[in-house]
Formats: structure tokens, C-alpha cells, sequence
């Protein structure tokens, strides 16, 4: 009788994801009645209203931009990246059971939380886009690969604060609080609902020293073919900033493993 080869280390890590993924879904889904539903409108409504009120009751012209849409473009991946780096800090100790299992690292957790967060979200999107379209706003996409690829670079970089905050928050519980405050001031200071061109010139070199602002940037380079980001956006100074946060919250997983799973 044969024995089954014994899987490799990605194959068990893929199948712990897969199972935390659903158990993650499962427990967002069973809110109530129509669960699915309430976790869209949920994740919806906020960006919503600040797209009326931004771009529809305080509307500023912006040359050959829908301005409703424009700030939409920076409201949306941005409450993605905050929301997946929220639930990584919350994801260990909620599954802090689990880890008896020596198949289950707390990575998995955090990883699992973040491609539900990131699913969430792309539907959200697809949804807003959708209504958009129905009011009548051109929807078209002018370079859709550059939207989808810095799409899924404001995931990555929720996907490396979720791990090194998930982290540093064990150690020092307090990080967890200051992280949330600072996500406040960082809002109004990442051009999500506003063009950088409106900051004074003298302050541009400091400003857009915050990774996010090129996010948002690029992302409405890419959508809109009419508009034109400042030359200080740099795509290697974003992803600089992503992968170093990746890097920096594997490295902390791995030197504080046992105390993760202990405490």
C-alpha cells in the first residue's frame, strides 16, 4: 500500500489560509438574515456619503474629471488599506485558539483576513462603479492594468501594516490605539479627497515624503487620461515602502513566533 507523500510546506500553508479565509467569511456572513448584504452596505455607506458631500455638495471643478468619482478613486482603496491593517492587528488574538495547531501560524491569520478585507472592497468598488454608471457618469477606465496593479499595491501595504502591527501590538498593546488615532491624521494628509496640486509648492517635497499620496496618484493617473499627477510621484518610491513593510512584518512573525502563539 502506497503512502501519501507528505505535502510541502506552501500546499499546507495554502490549505490553512483557504480554511481561515472561509471561517473568517462564514463568521462576517453569519451576522443575520441577507448577511453578505449588510457587510457591503456596511463598507459602502461611509465612503458613499463622503463622495456626496466632497463631490457632489462641495464640488471643485477639476478639468475633464467626474469630481464624485475622483474622490471615490481615493476614499476606496484607502479605507481598504485601513481596514485590512485594522483587522491584522485584531486577527491574533482572535484566533489566538487555533494556534495549538502547529499548522496554524498567526501569519495565516492575518494573511486570510486580508484577502477577505481585499474581496470585500473589490466588490464594493465594482458596486459604486456600477451606480455611477446607472447616474449617468462616464465610468471608463483609461489604463485598467495600472488601476488593478496599484489596486493591489494599496492591499499589499495594508497586507505589511496588518503583519508588523499585529505583531507590535502584542508586544506593546498601546501601538493598537496609536495606530487607529494616526489612521485620522493620515486620511487628511493623503490627497484622498483632494488633488495635490492644491498643496502650496514650498510643502510638496515634504508631503509626498507619505507613500499613500503616490498610491492615490497613480491611481487616478490611471483611471482618468486626462489627468496629470505631480512629478514627484515615484511607482519605485511606493513600492519601496510596500515590500519594506511586507519584509519588516514577516521578519517580526518569525523572531516573535513563539510568543505570539504563547500569550
Amino acid at each position: 500500500m502506497n503512502t501519501p507523500a507528505p505535502r510541502s510546506s506552501w500546499a499546507v500553508m495554502r490549505s490553512v489560509i483557504h480554511a481561515l479565509f472561509l471561517r473568517e467569511a462564514v463568521t462576517r456572513l453569519s451576522i443575520g438574515r441577507g448577511g453578505w448584504v449588510w457587510i457591503i452596505i456596511e463598507q459602502g455607506e461611509h465612503i458613499v456619503l463622503l463622495i456626496i458631500w466632497h463631490g457632489i455638495v462641495q464640488h471643485h471643478l477639476i478639468p475633464g474629471v467626474s469630481v464624485p468619482l475622483f474622490v471615490g478613486l481615493g476614499i476606496l482603496p484607502y479605507f481598504m488599506m485601513k481596514s485590512i491593517a485594522l483587522r491584522g492587528i485584531d486577527s491574533i488574538p482572535a484566533n489566538r485558539a487555533l494556534f495549538v495547531y502547529r499548522q496554524i501560524k498567526p501569519v495565516d491569520a492575518v494573511i486570510a483576513r486580508a484577502i477577505l478585507e481585499g474581496l470585500i472592497f473589490l466588490v464594493v468598488g465594482v458596486v459604486l462603479v456600477v451606480g455611477f454608471a446607472l447616474c449617468g457618469v462616464d465610468v471608463s477606465v483609461g489604463h485598467p492594468l495600472q488601476v488593478a496593479g496599484v489596486f493591489m499595491l494599496f492591499w499589499l501595504f495594508g497586507l505589511g501594516l496588518g503583519l508588523a502591527l499585529s505583531v507590535l501590538t502584542e508586544i506593546v498593546h498601546e501601538i493598537g490605539t496609536l495606530t487607529r488615532m494616526a489612521f485620522g491624521i493620515i486620511y487628511f494628509a493623503s490627497s484622498v479627497l483632494y488633488p495635490t496640486s492644491w498643496i502650496p509648492a514650498s510643502w510638496q517635497p515634504v508631503y509626498f515624503l507619505n507613500p499613500i499620496v503616490h498610491a492615490v496618484e497613480l491611481m487616478r493617473e490611471g483611471y482618468f487620461t486626462s489627468y496629470r499627477p505631480s512629478d514627484l510621484v515615484s511607482p519605485a518610491y511606493l513600492m519601496a515602502w510596500v515590500f519594506g513593510w511586507i519584509l519588516t512584518g514577516l521578519f517580526l512573525h518569525v523572531r516573535f513566533a513563539k510568543r505570539l502563539v504563547e500569550r
